[in-house]
């Protein structure tokens, strides 16, 4: 799978792989299977949001749809279940749409959600980095941030002004 990645989404993949090994490979936000994301999808549902459908447009290319799952991420209030399966969506995505779509349709549907929500869906893609042990997380940081411009600009610093993530 990784010869397949883009360049963007490969270095952020091999920048988080200490923290994945730490974690459940490809979940960094904790091990969930089929059921636990059938209870986030009712979740999102219950939030106005199809995710299975917003997701089948991501992948066929539209950003505004990106844009609709990105906007879920303002709904959580703290990092319960629900935010967790989120956050493993959200990386799975990165990783997989990036593979097939490149980095373009993230900075699209990034451009089209506010400075609060874009804040936040910042924060769910820079998280498993905070999970790389401390002796190694400054390089890691530096490195993901250096081969990431279009996702974590300079002036983007994680958790800034967001509870959920403090």
């Amino acid at each position: 799978m990784l010869k397949h990645l883009s360049v963007g989404s490969l270095i952020l993949a091999l920048s988080v792989l200490p923290a994945l090994t730490a974690t459940d490979e490809g979940q960094p936000f904790g091990r969930m299977g089929e059921k636990d994301f059938e209870s986030f999808i009712a979740y999102a549902g219950s939030h106005g949001l199809d995710v299975n459908a917003e997701m089948k447009l991501a992948y066929d290319g539209d950003a505004k749809a990106l844009a609709r799952v990105f906007e879920l991420s303002t709904t959580f209030k703290s990092l319960n279940f629900e935010a967790r399966a989120y956050g493993n969506l959200l990386f799975s995505t990165l990783l997989n749409l990036g593979e097939t779509r490149g980095n373009q349709i993230f900075i699209d549907a990034l451009a089209l959600i506010n400075d609060s929500c874009r804040q936040r869906v910042r924060d769910f893609f820079y998280y498993p980095v905070k999970l790389v042990p401390k002796r190694k997380r400054a390089e890691i940081e530096r490195e993901t941030r250096e081969h990431q411009p279009w996702l974590f600009p300079p002036e983007y610093e994680f958790g800034k002004n967001d509870v959920l993530f403090k």
